[in-house]
């Protein structure tokens, strides 16, 4: 590689360099834990007993452990909790396939748009009590769903308290733009009510520098890109409670208006040809409106919990392509072409549960879920002002899908305990377009846990599930990649991915602020989605075959007092190996876009004599393959590192000054070209240095 680059080409190449060996950091890993355990006792038994006088036990954390923190609402407090790491929910259809981890007065948050942070963000500090931490979770049944660890938000009642927060950010342009939050809780008559409010605008600038080889790794052209990035937004978001004789009402909201800009600007030095200039602006707008009701009734010994939930968001997608060549100082344009992508997603869902609350040995529970799902997608695309046809442009995809389950917790023993759920799910999907299709999905999902308590600080947890993955009703319709210059059509003959899954996991809360946590899986996977190549020569998405994954993640909190008074050190590892056996290379691989190594270090020391802390935050990932039908995408990044310092030297304002990106994030993307596809010859390659400078935060945040 070395000899085929341009002096410029080598300069980068070397700057840029990344190496990822994942046995060093396993090496690493396993060093520092063999360390931990020569000093643990020592340095977690001096913590534990400078903070003997605060009442902690092993599971709760009361609202003054936080305090020392200077935590401004519950988001901050559980990102304070050792051993613990926030799981948002995700964004499938349905209000059960998203649960996170986190609980707030024994129940399960019911909104979906803003996920657990936004909710979490939006409860003062002030209005918590305490947070416990269910290590097993087995007592809340298909609110905590099986999870291994989950955190208990449990708030004061009747009190009223607000927090507000203000984040100025700076690029490296010197755009400097704000971003304003406000929050407040409060006892409106029988009404319990907590609101949020937030706008903003975050902008990104990044450079990169291409370089383009021909099959004989030939340097057939260099190109110097700029990017500027913008992002501006407005949401609302509310929670409305009141209790009455027969139960507890909530009425959650959010609105959201967000709009995102960015323009690329390239210009390209060919080896032989002329040079060209390459631009694209891109535009989307996205509008979101979320309702829920939800009712929550004790019968007897039984809870029944009904909830009805609505989301539509709208999405209106546009860009602009051109080039033009550089000859004799004047411009002359290549092509003018624009793409348009209008979308419209709309989810009515009604979940209704009723199970048993006593604490006996025996805990089921029963319920339903059905939902209604529609995405109306229009897309346009004109080359030089003539439109293009494409296969399924227009298409509307609904789905009417059912779940009936059942959930049931078993106490063993004093240290066993087990959790098992059934779910039966039928689905319909509609394919309204150029190929219309009907399908009919059932299928049978399950779970089991297993808690084994060897003390009140050592739990073992056993997991065995198969899980049935959502399909993507985008992937029904056409899209077009103007980076990329790639087109894939729609496939409505999609069925979705099923997984089983084995897990086994190792949770030690060695002190009240240290924990380790250790966890190995692995996963088998049928119909992966994967690109495919139609009779017709498209290029689409479509079910490849089978995959593998195995992997193991660890964590530990490990409180440095020891060395600098009220310090602690977070290290979070995730290590992936997958397999998949290729049909077009006919030979194994990796699975798509699956990152094989992650992992971060953060360490923070809080000096509260003086109401200041200050940090260092790293993170960093290997290399991740993408693959299409005739290139392969290798994305190598370098680490992130970010120092920042907290003060409250302000009576009752928080200040923080943060420097992300302090080494400048930087990758390198090698795009491999094929002949046909990844089975021919070679085509040619791309080589791509992204880099992101430093960008500077100063955030004034407070309570009232």
């Amino acid at each position: 590689m070395e000899k085929i680059l341009s002096p410029l080409g080598y300069y980068y190449y070397k700057k840029f360099l990344i190496t990822n060996n994942s046995m060093f950091f396993i090496k690493i890993l396993f060093s520092c834990l063999v360390s931990f355990l020569f000093l643990s006792n020592l340095i977690g038994i001096t913590h534990a007993a400078e903070k003997e006088d605060t009442n902690l036990t092993a599971t709760t954390y009361p609202r003054d452990y936080f305090e020392q923190y200077n935590a401004q609402n519950a988001f901050e407090m559980i990102e304070r909790i050792p051993g613990f790491t926030l799981e948002g929910g995700g964004d499938a259809r349905g209000f059960s396939s998203n649960a996170g981890n986190v609980l707030v007065d024994n129940v399960r948050p019911t909104t979906k748009s803003g996920g657990l942070e936004s909710v979490l963000k939006r409860i003062p500090a002030g209005q918590v009590k305490y947070i416990e931490l269910l290590r097993g979770g087995n007592d809340k049944g298909s609110e905590a769903s099986g999870k291994s660890l989950v955190a208990n938000i449990i708030r004061e009642q009747g009190t009223s308290s607000g927090t507000w927060q203000a984040i100025i950010r700076r690029t490296p342009e010197n755009r400097i733009r704000p971003d304003l939050t406000a929050s407040y809780a409060t006892q409106l008559g029988d009404w319990q009510t907590s609101s949020e409010a937030t706008v903003g605008n975050y902008p990104e600038d990044k450079t990169s520098f291409l370089q383009n080889f021909s099959p004989e790794q030939e340097l057939t052209s260099e190109t110097d890109e700029k990017i500027k990035f913008s992002k501006d937004w407005v949401r609302l978001s509310n929670e409305s409670s009141v209790k009455t004789d027969e139960g507890l009402f909530v009425l959650n909201s959010r609105f959201e208006n967000e709009l995102e800009n960015e323009g690329k600007h390239r210009t390209i030095n060919n080896i032989n040809e002329t040079d060209t200039v390459w631009l694209l602006a891109e535009r989307e707008k996205k509008q979101l409106v979320e309702l829920s009701l939800d009712w929550t009734q004790l019968i007897n010994n039984w809870k029944w919990r009904l909830l009805t939930l609505g989301v539509v968001d709208k999405q209106k997608y546009s860009n602009q392509e051109n080039s033009y060549a550089l000859v004799e100082e004047k411009n002359t344009s290549l092509y003018l072409d624009s793409y348009q992508e209008d979308t419209t997603n709309t989810e009515l869902i009604l979940r209704s549960t009723f199970g048993k609350v006593l604490d006996t040995k025996f805990m089921p529970e029963i319920g339903f879920e059905i939902a209604s799902n529609s995405l109306d997608t229009k897309v346009n695309s004109f080359a030089d002002g003539i439109e293009e046809q494409l296969s399924n442009s227009d298409v509307v995809v609904s789905e009417i899908r059912a779940e009936v389950f059942v959930n049931g917790n078993y106490q063993v023993s004093e240290e066993l305990s087990l959790n098992a759920n059934v779910t039966a799910e039928f689905s319909k999907i509609s394919v309204d377009g150029d190929n219309p299709e009907e399908n009919n999905l059932n299928f049978i999902k399950s779970k089991v846990v297993a808690n084994y308590e060897i003390d009140i600080n050592n739990i073992i947890n056993f997991q065995i599930e198969k899980m049935v993955d959502q399909l993507d009703f985008s992937d029904f319709s056409s899209s077009a990649e103007a980076v990329d210059d790639r087109v894939t059509v729609g496939n409505s003959n999609l069925v979705p991915t099923q997984t089983n899954r084995i897990s086994l996991a190792y949770d030690w809360r060695f002190s009240d602020a240290g924990a380790l946590t250790v966890q190995v899986f692995h996963e088998w996977k049928k119909d992966v989605l994967e690109k495919i190549i139609l009779p017709s020569g498209d290029e689409t998405l479509g079910n490849a075959g089978n995959g593998k994954i195995f992997g193991f993640d660890a964590g530990l909190t490990l409180p440095l007092d020891l060395l600098l008074t009220n310090s602690n050190l977070i290290l979070l590892y995730q290590y992936k190996d997958t397999s998949f056996y290729d049909v077009i290379i006919s030979d194994y691989r990796s699975l798509n876009e699956i990152i094989p190594v992650k992992y971060s270090v953060n360490f923070r020391q809080d000096i509260t004599s003086v109401n200041l802390a200050w940090g260092v935050d790293y993170f960093n990932e290997s290399y991740v393959d993408k693959f299409e039908v005739d290139e392969i995408q290798r994305k190598d990044r370098k680490g992130k590192l970010s120092l920042y310092l907290e003060s409250g030297f302000i009576e009752g304002i928080k200040t923080s000054f943060r420097v992300s990106r302090v080494t400048k994030d930087k990758e390198i993307i090698n795009r491999s070209f094929f002949i046909n596809d990844r089975s021919g010859a070679s085509n040619g390659n791309e080589l791509n240095y992204h880099q992101k400078e430093p960008v500077f935060e100063l955030t004034l945040s407070g309570s009232f």
